[in-house]
């Protein structure tokens, strides 16, 4: 039985992960999904090619050219970094 803080979703959250990352980072050849999906964790630059559902929250951002960061529907085109909880709740949501 695990015991959480009702306070902090901090440490729920850490029970949620698979593990953390560890070890010296690689550059990555194949940038597919099939292989994503094969990698423990990663990080990549993605291209927003469609936006399914316009949410009043979005999840997409990207900078302005002043440096601020803009959550906006209207992201097609634009490019964002994601890590691989990023990308595949971009996918699904």
């Amino acid at each position: 039985m695990d015991d959480f803080d009702a306070v902090s979703l901090y440490p729920s959250a850490m029970e949620r992960l698979p593990g953390f990352v560890i070890g010296k980072p690689k550059v990555l050849e194949e940038l597919t999904m099939d292989f994503l999906r094969t990698c423990d964790d990663y990080f990549v630059e993605i291209k927003i090619t469609n936006v399914g559902i316009k949410r009043a929250f979005p999840l997409t951002s990207y900078k302005t050219s002043n440096g601020v960061r803009l959550f906006t529907n209207d992201c097609i085109g634009k490019h964002m970094y994601v890590d691989r909880f990023s990308l595949e709740d971009l996918i699904e949501f």
